[in-house]
């Protein structure tokens, strides 16, 4: 059997399509002759029923075929075909294009091919009306694609006088079948897939887009029938009625799609690939191209793009308001956890031992003098895993005898809770002192049951992590057996202090916060109630200081210097940085020490650096070329008529880059001669005979010299020693390499007298930012100068009439610098918070609640990169002020009067409500122009 389908349109009367119809002419495959017909449905495969006219649906798949036409050959001249022959022609039914003339071939035998003489009419036949069937090709291939063209001949009673195939790509003719695999070209042929159909809802709106995929049995009738999704290839299931899609429908486009290329510097650029796929459908191949169409080429990890990203985030500076009661450390060990949950440990802070408490009585543990491994007067540092407020108490013993030592260390600044009698304390130094002391009843009380009654108490002002005390020093005194002049103790603790709430809104105003320590990126856990910071009472200069999170970034170049003998020193000592051997090129080489040795500036260069000059260091102590007797250790061999070869190392960071490495030499010169250098195992770059001792100061590059490796880095020199007596080497040498920056969070502590320090990513106190850092803006690499300046309102009030209560409302505008950390500048002051009125305050008070202006107002900043709409109205309906920062490409602006007006690049505009006209902006709408648009928004809003 053979079966042929034909997909067909059932169309009523009025040109409405009722339905699909697939047409199966049957064939005996023996005879050719038509054996049946059956309609199906092409979704279901069950018998279809036509209520109207069956018709093409479209011309789409139309092949060009192949008909013959029989010709005779008039070759001896008499005027009758004598000579039978078949020419074969390509003739296209759909396009409507000239028959192409294929061959002609002797009696219609296509292995014959026949060059007629006088082609002329064949005479009528007298047998049948036709003596064979034309030609035809059905759009085959063989297995491998290559197309053919199927040919068969039969006689008037229909019988097959010859069947054969053509290799239409050679044009060569083959006798019998086609080859076993040919098929349909580009068709399975056992799954064949339909054009593209839409899956049609009750009103008429397309909700899909479908394949139809039939599977053929082997009688050729359909086995299965799989709708198929025509984007995904994964089974659809039909929603309304699948149909032929309307007109203006769009087809899918399966091929190409956007992808994201994430290079190592986290930079993502947005591309098109393009799938390439065989006649069967599966992939191939691809090529990439720019969002443009030009071509690319994909420099890191290829992936789906993230979509963009719609937050806007704020960062508040809260404090952890206790609400427990402090719990108090108790027992004799030396570290513990709380019940409060802080964990605590008590060291000696000299030399960073434990140290435990002597004892522990009805008021807490007590530390005091502590012996070996201490010093007799060992301070004790309390350590707290988190911040927290600290009381303790002090008891000094007054010693009329020695009152030299009746005092103790305490931080300075300590809130006071008890200071009894005969004591006293410098807030300002942190000393407690003992004045005088009415001799005890029993002194042995004091010693072995000290009592928070009998103490000096003190609280500490702020949250802090660690408290440290300790006696006057050389106060070991003994008293009841024991060594007695000092107790710390009593220590209570509650957990408190600022930290930093980070709220993130996205689009639909879902919230997310986070809470860290001051440096941004440790998490905090509140353990009482989040709460407004409030000053501490009265704080003196040095402890009023305002944090404010900052980034510091590398600097993009390194340097490592290497200075022979820095320091000049003329005393033999071991050099530090520099080692020699003398076989460079031996399996596991022997390195011997170098000295420190100034030679004789009368004869000897000079170091151009003149900032940080280098000197001599010596294979051997004094200078010498010989070892010494008897030798150091590690003393290298003496030196004569040899080469002799020094080394230095230095390590490169992992996130440096090996190929940028130049080095420069300030000087460079040996005793004898200075031969070469090289750079691990690079090639030797060799030095001018000016390389020595007695020469001009020989100097060179930046240059970048071969040999280069990531990490640890060996540079070898070459010095030859031709005289004896003496032997040396003076290099200074910098190398300079290229890192990919790394950023860490900061906190800057700007305080109320002036000074500035920073507290880095492991909390610990830094007064300068190190070499080779700079601050940078956050969130991203670059300079201060990327950072956008904030702009603040704070309401005013004016005492006009004198009377000490303010009568007229005014606004006064700063500019805040949050990554500089300059001084706040005031912009100027408006009256009632109208920019169109500036006002001149006569006499500024603070501001009662009933002076200040209706509703408080809050501020926003949101850096945009990228085509994402920012509906800032939608987000926030009181929005009050924006202003708007383009820094790359363009941005479209919709406001209250206007709609998508471009705004370029270094352009910025401010636009705000009208006092007493408006409550709120009616729009403010912005999306950049393309994906590398980059702009700063900052608003206000009630």
């Amino acid at each position: 059997m053979d079966v042929e389908t034909v997909l067909l349109c059932d169309v009523l009367a009025d040109g409405t399509v009722a339905g699909l119809a697939l047409v199966e002419p049957v064939y005996d495959t023996t005879s050719g002759t038509r054996v049946g017909t059956r309609v199906v449905n092409p979704t279901t495969g069950a018998t279809y029923t036509p209520t109207g006219t069956l018709g093409p649906c479209a011309a789409d798949g139309c092949a060009r075929q192949v008909v013959q036409s029989t010709r005779c050959d008039d070759a001896d001249g008499d005027g009758t075909g004598e000579i039978t022959y078949v020419e074969l022609w390509a003739v296209d039914p759909c396009n409507g294009g000239v028959p192409e003339l294929i061959g002609a071939y002797r009696d219609g035998d296509l292995s014959q091919p026949y060059t007629p003489v006088t082609p002329v009419d064949c005479p009528a036949a007298t047998d049948c009306a036709s003596p064979t069937t034309p030609v035809a090709t059905v759009g085959l291939c063989l297995a491998d694609g290559t197309p053919i063209a199927v040919t068969m001949q039969r006689d008037c009673d229909g019988v097959i006088l010859s069947e054969g195939w053509i290799n239409l790509t050679t044009g060569t003719y083959s006798a019998g079948a086609p080859p076993a695999g040919a098929g349909a070209c580009g068709d399975s042929q056992s799954v064949q897939v339909s054009g593209t159909f839409c899956d049609v809802d009750t009103a008429g709106e397309v909700v899909g887009l479908v394949l139809v995929e039939y599977s053929y049995a082997a009688d050729g009738t359909i086995d299965t029938v799989r709708l198929v999704d025509a984007v995904t290839g994964a089974t659809y299931t039909p929603t309304g009625t699948i149909t032929v899609c309307p007109a203006g429908t769009e087809q899918p486009e399966q091929d190409a799609v956007q992808l994201c290329d994430t290079a190592t510097d986290g930079t993502v650029t947005a591309f098109l690939r393009d799938f390439r796929r065989d006649e069967t459908g599966a992939i191939v191949g691809h090529s990439d191209y720019t969002l443009d169409g030009a071509a690319y080429t994909v420099q890191g990890t290829v992936g789906v793009c993230e979509p963009p990203t719609c937050s806007d985030c704020e960062t508040l500076v809260l404090c952890d308001v206790p609400t427990t009661a402090p719990v108090t450390i108790t027992g004799t060990a030396a570290s513990g956890t709380l019940s409060n949950g802080v964990a605590w440990t008590s060291t000696g802070s000299v030399n960073t031992s434990s140290m435990a408490p002597n004892l522990s009585n009805s008021d807490g543990s007590w530390w005091g003098l502590h012996t070996f491994p201490h010093s007799t007067t060992a301070p004790t540092r309390w350590t707290f895993s988190r911040p927290s407020i600290v009381e303790f108490s002090v008891y000094v013993r007054y010693y009329p005898a020695n009152p030299e030592i009746s005092w103790a260390q305490l931080p300075a600044g300590l809130e006071v809770v008890d200071l009894p009698d005969g004591y006293s304390y410098n807030a300002s130094t942190g000393v407690l002192t003992r004045t005088g002391d009415t001799a005890p009843t029993d002194l042995c009380s004091y010693v072995t049951n000290p009592l928070i009654a009998t103490s000096a108490r003190f609280r500490t002002t702020s949250a802090v992590t660690s408290v440290t005390t300790a006696p006057a020093p050389n106060s070991r005194v003994a008293a009841c057996g024991v060594f007695f002049s000092y107790w710390a103790g009593a220590v209570s603790v509650v957990p408190s202090g600022p930290f930093l709430r980070h709220i993130c809104r996205i689009c639909d105003g879902t919230a997310t916060v986070t809470d860290t320590l001051l440096d941004g990126t440790t998490p905090y856990t509140v353990a009482g109630t989040p709460g407004v910071c409030q000053p501490p009472p009265e704080p003196e200069p040095e402890a009023c200081c305002q944090p404010v999170q900052v980034c510091i970034e590398q600097d993009t170049t390194q340097e490592v210097e290497f200075i022979s003998n820095e320091e000049h020193r003329n005393d033999n000592t071991v050099d530090p940085v520099w080692k020699w051997t003398t076989d460079l090129n031996a399996a596991s080489p022997t390195w011997y020490d170098m000295y420190q040795r100034q030679y004789s500036t009368a004869w000897s260069v000079v170091d151009s650096d003149t900032a940080r000059p280098a000197w001599w260091v010596s294979p051997h102590p004094g200078g010498a070329s010989a070892q010494g007797s008897p030798p150091l250790p590690n003393e290298g061999p003496s030196l004569l008529n040899a080469h002799w070869y020094p080394r230095a190392y230095f390590d490169l960071p992992a996130n440096a880059d090996p190929a940028s490495i130049q080095v420069q030499a300030t000087v460079f010169n040996a005793d004898q001669i200075g031969r070469a250098f090289r750079l691990n195992s690079g090639a030797w770059q060799t030095l001018p005979a000016t390389a020595t001792h007695n020469g001009v100061t020989y100097t060179f590059g930046p240059d970048t010299i071969p040999g280069a490796k990531a990490g640890r880095n060996y540079l070898y020199l070459d010095v030859e020693e031709t005289v004896g007596g003496g032997a040396g080497l003076m290099v200074h040498l910098k190398v300079f390499y290229e890192v990919i920056p790394e950023t860490r969070s900061w906190t800057r502590m700007i305080c109320c007298d002036n000074t500035v320090y920073y507290l880095d990513e492991d909390g610990q106190r830094q007064d300068s930012i190190p070499d080779g850092w700079h601050l940078a803006t956050c969130g991203g690499s670059g300079s201060t100068s990327d950072c956008a300046k904030q702009v603040v309102e704070r309401c005013g009030c004016d005492d006009t009439d004198g009377d000490g209560v303010g009568d007229v409302t005014f606004t006064e505008l700063w500019a805040v610098d949050p990554c500089g950390g300059t001084a706040p500048a005031l912009l100027g002051t408006y009256l009632d918070g109208d920019l169109t009125q500036p006002y001149t305050p006569i006499a500024p008070v603070e501001c009662t609640t009933a002076d200040v202006l209706p509703g408080s107002l809050s501020t926003g900043v949101r850096n945009v990169t990228g085509t994402a709409a920012q509906d800032l109205v939608g987000s926030f309906p009181g929005l009050q002020s924006v202003s708007l920062t383009v820094l790359a490409g363009s941005v479209n602006v919709t406001m209250s009067d206007g709609s998508n007006v471009p705004v370029p690049a270094g352009v910025s505009l401010t636009w705000s409500v009208a006092k007493g006209d408006d409550t709120a902006l009616a729009a403010a709408s912005f999306a950049g122009a393309t994906a590398a648009s980059q702009y700063l928004l900052n608003y206000t809003y009630r």
